[in-house]
This record gives C-alpha cells, sequence and structure tokens, in this order.
C-alpha cells in the first residue's frame, strides 16, 4: 500500500508541475508576437513555423511511445527517471504547442479560434494518454 501510495504520490506531483508549468508558459510567452513581428520582417515565419511542426511531431510520437507499463519500475530511480522524462515530453509538447498558438495566432488572426480547440484537444489527450498509461501500469503490479 505504501508504495503505490509513492508511486501515485509522485505522479501526482508530475501532473501538478506540468499543469503549473503551462499556466507560467502562457503568461510569459504572450509577449512572443513582438517576436513574430521581427520575423515577418525577415521573412522566417515559415521556417519558425516548419521548425516547430517538426519538433512537436517529434515529441509527440516521443510521448506516445514511452509506456509504463512496458517499463520495469520496480526501483526508486527507474520510476523518477519516467516521471521526468515523461514530464519533458509533456512540457516540451506544451510549450511548442503554445509557440505554435500565438504563431497561427499572428499569422492568421481571423481562424485561431478553431485553433484553439485543437491545441485544447492535444493537450488533453497528452494528459489523457498518460494519466491512462500510469493506470494500465498500476494494474498490473
Amino acid at each position: 500500500m505504501a508504495c503505490t501510495f509513492h508511486r501515485t504520490g509522485l505522479y501526482i506531483i508530475k501532473i501538478l508541475i506540468w499543469f503549473t508549468s503551462i499556466g507560467v508558459l502562457c503568461y510569459f510567452i504572450k509577449d512572443l508576437t513582438d517576436l513574430f513581428r521581427l520575423g515577418e520582417e525577415n521573412d522566417n515565419i515559415s521556417t519558425l513555423f516548419f521548425v516547430i511542426s517538426i519538433l512537436l511531431a517529434g515529441a509527440v510520437a516521443g510521448h506516445f511511445r514511452f509506456s509504463y507499463k512496458d517499463s520495469r519500475l520496480g526501483k526508486f530511480s527507474d520510476m523518477i527517471l519516467a516521471h521526468v522524462t515523461t514530464l519533458f515530453l509533456m512540457f516540451t509538447i506544451a510549450v511548442l504547442v503554445v509557440l505554435m498558438y500565438y504563431l497561427v495566432q499572428f499569422i492568421v488572426p481571423t481562424c485561431y479560434s478553431w485553433f484553439q480547440l485543437v491545441i485544447f484537444s492535444l493537450l488533453v489527450s497528452v494528459l489523457f494518454y498518460d494519466i491512462w498509461d500510469y493506470r494500465q501500469y498500476l494494474v498490473r503490479n
């Protein structure tokens, strides 16, 4: 019972860190539109959009490829490593998604409202997949 509590407690801490980081990220990144305006003068917006897209695809693939249920988390250090890895992947996805959101808002200001739904769906699916995968691990062990 105590081991399950430690596993669940660490997991809850990871999720709280993720939510907090998204909030802080959104607060500080909203000033990036000035940076995008500088990029517009240099015609680098499409390159920035491409780089963010490739990095986002890699981070999402890495996140959905990792699985707690295929991991051996018997040792505390392995469990910490797994949680830190998924936290970094989830944080990277959140950073890139928020950057993409502001970039789309800058490029096409008329269609960014539907893009909010897409971004929200992506972040929720990342979170729900992580929760589902961790629950599968707890059920098997």
